[in-house]
């Protein structure tokens, strides 16, 4: 019996299985740049910054930085560690431009806060050890979000509940073959309704598989003769 659980606990997708990468991922650099129709010829302006995560060796993820979305500048950035057998979050505060100067504190209606983190971070996992859900709860214990992911087939609808249980936000993943996503769709939660979308088609991708460029287009959710190209991202990917 420990032997079938030490099997069914390697077999838990790690964050970065979660996070669709292939391979010893190490980093992830993402950067996006403006996507316009430029004297009639489509092209990109303003490439920047949006997001650098790391994980460890065996797949965790240890850190994730944000920023800026116009200037690239770092403006949030968390580290992740296990405690009491719990995955935590640290968020640290960041004065401009680019340094961390110390731990943000717990959240202000927090009573009786533990200093030791920003929110603990407690998961379920399905039969074929696939998040099921992440419970985010904040230093005094209490529940603040709860995201819940229902896979079936090539699509994943992602549910993200408050502490009361109102469903604030709503969202179908689209993906294709090779486990790429192609398509969010975003729900209006109170009419249950296509309320926009996003398209992602891919032009580049590294040797193990991994996309490096990709075109995000949109459109209102209701009309794909609407689809729009936005945008471009790129990736920048080490390896252990």
């Amino acid at each position: 019996m420990l032997l079938s659980f030490a099997v069914f606990a390697q077999k838990r997708q790690t964050d970065r299985e979660f996070d669709g990468l292939k391979g010893a991922v190490k980093s992830v650099l993402t950067e996006r740049a403006d996507y316009r129709n430029i004297s009639k010829k489509a092209g990109e302006i303003n490439r920047r910054r949006e997001s650098e995560i790391t994980y460890d060796a065996k797949g965790s993820r240890l850190t994730w930085k944000y920023y800026d979305y116009r200037s690239g500048d770092l403006f949030d950035s968390v580290r992740y560690q296990l405690l009491d057998g719990d995955k935590i979050s640290i968020y640290e505060k960041v004065d401009s431009p680019n340094r961390i100067t110390a731990k943000i504190d717990a959240p202000e209606k927090s009573a009786n806060p533990d200093s030791r983190y920003t929110y603990k971070l407690k998961y379920k996992f399905d039969d074929a050890g696939n998040v099921r859900e992440e419970a985010w709860y904040q230093t005094d214990g209490k529940l603040w979000l709860r995201y819940v992911y229902n896979a079936k087939d090539n699509q994943t609808e992602e549910l993200v509940y408050d502490a009361d249980g109102k469903l604030n936000q709503k969202m179908i993943h689209i993906y294709d073959a090779k486990q790429n996503e192609t398509e969010t769709v975003f729900y209006d939660v109170k009419t249950d309704k296509p309320d926009g979308a996003e398209f992602f088609q891919y032009l580049e991708f590294d040797a193990k598989g991994n996309w490096t460029k990709r075109i995000v287009s949109e459109s209102d959710g209701k009309s794909r003769s609407l689809i729009q190209s936005r945008e471009l991202m790129y990736r920048t990917l080490t390896y252990y």
